[in-house]
């Protein structure tokens, strides 16, 4: 949970990008307008900064339309072009080292909301600086406002060049509107505003849930590794015992039936069961596990009994026609007859007079249910 000293710095370094950005855009816009001039070899008579704008002047006359429409477009789509260049640095870091700079993102953020109001900002400094009117050739005229005193001095009309400067800045503006729709929704702070339009609008399928009592491989090997160190006050120990519970297609006896396909990936369902061994030879169960065929690892209390577990694990475990039951007989059945004691594994009573020994022991039952059978290889895999 971050400190509100973290959120206020970054509302501030955000405000600090804003004000940069404004100056940078203003320079970035004016230089795009200088290099078209000097592309045309047309004399710029001055280009000088001002706190808030720049100063560039040339000579009108000396232009045609395309010309003057190139002059007026290239200082917006000089602010798009570096945009797009920084949200590019931004995809490629993304894409090869894994995440941006939150603090370039904010930078980009930034720069992107001004290159889309770039038109407007810039009319609006020309307007406090008094640029609406074509008075001399020493004075520099408004973007908005050239296409204007163009047709005005050709045509003795500016209303088709204010209507074709309204029609440029809106492709413009709409332009930077997309690139930073992309940006924003795809790329800003690593993607996290996709990450909230996934989770708002994506499909319950399309997400992971966890069952209530699931544990990762790695937490469970800790388990099992602190199990295996740990030593009771009175000599008690602790041993881990695995069981894999099979279930394979396999071919049957009945006659005319179609061959079933060999089955080169079975279900198993893995049973963990950590035991406290006393030095009179008690056993209690400590702690059991199930690993089901989907690769789950849930914790399980009390009898492993299909009726404690939550629905999507009866699903997954009848999916895979997993017999509970039967597991628990057999897990039962294989690590009793490795004690040499009885009793039920689940309930953690029975009691032997040898301490575990690590091996295996294999079991196969065979059962026919139409024409392809289910069979069980049940095992205790291993006793640690």
């Amino acid at each position: 949970r971050r400190s509100c000293s973290s959120l206020s710095g970054e509302f501030w370094f955000s405000v600090f990008c804003m004000l940069l950005v404004f100056w940078l855009r203003i320079y970035a816009h004016y230089f795009g307008q200088w290099l078209f001039l000097q592309s045309l070899a047309i004399p710029v008579s001055s280009f000088a900064m001002q706190p808030v704008s720049m100063d560039l002047n040339y000579q009108a006359s000396l232009l045609l339309l395309r010309e003057e429409v190139g002059v007026m477009c290239l200082g917006p789509l000089t602010v798009l072009l570096v945009f797009a260049a920084l949200v590019s640095i931004s995809a490629l870091s993304q894409k090869f080292i894994g995440r941006f700079p939150d603090l370039g993102s904010r930078f980009l953020c930034a720069w992107g909301l001004q290159t889309i109001f770039d038109p407007v900002l810039i009319l609006i400094v020309d307007l406090a600086y008094g640029r609406w009117e074509d008075k001399t050739d020493k004075s520099p005229i408004a973007d908005a406002t050239k296409l204007y005193w163009h047709f005005q001095q050709r045509e003795n009309s500016g209303i088709p060049g204010a209507l074709l400067t309204i029609f440029l800045y809106s492709v413009i503006i709409f332009a930077g509107l997309v690139l930073f729709y992309v940006y924003f929704l795809g790329l800003h702070m690593n993607a996290r505003m996709l990450d909230i339009y996934r989770r708002l609008n994506g499909e319950e399928a399309d997400f992971f849930f966890p069952y209530d009592s699931e544990l990762s491989n790695r937490e469970l090997n800790k388990v099992i590794q602190k199990a295996e160190r740990w030593r009771g006050a009175n000599g008690e120990r602790r041993k881990t015992a695995v069981y894999d519970y099979v279930m394979h297609a396999e071919k049957t006896l009945v006659r005319d039936a179609p061959e079933a396909p060999h089955d080169e990936h079975p279900e198993i369902t893995t049973h963990v069961s950590v035991h406290t061994l006393h030095l009179d030879g008690a056993r209690n169960l400590f702690r059991q596990f199930l690993r089901l065929p989907d690769g789950a690892i849930i914790e399980t209390f009390g009898e492993v009994d299909a009726s404690r577990f939550e629905k999507r694990v009866k699903l997954a475990l009848d999916k895979a026609m997993v017999d509970l039951e039967q597991l628990v007989v057999e897990s039962t059945a294989m690590v009793n007859e490795r004690l040499k004691t009885s009793g039920n594994l689940a309930r953690g009573t029975p009691t032997t007079q040898h301490r575990l020994s690590a091996g295996t022991i294999r079991s196969p039952v065979t059962n026919t249910i139409s024409a392809v059978s289910m069979r069980r290889t049940p095992s205790v895999r291993s006793v640690r």
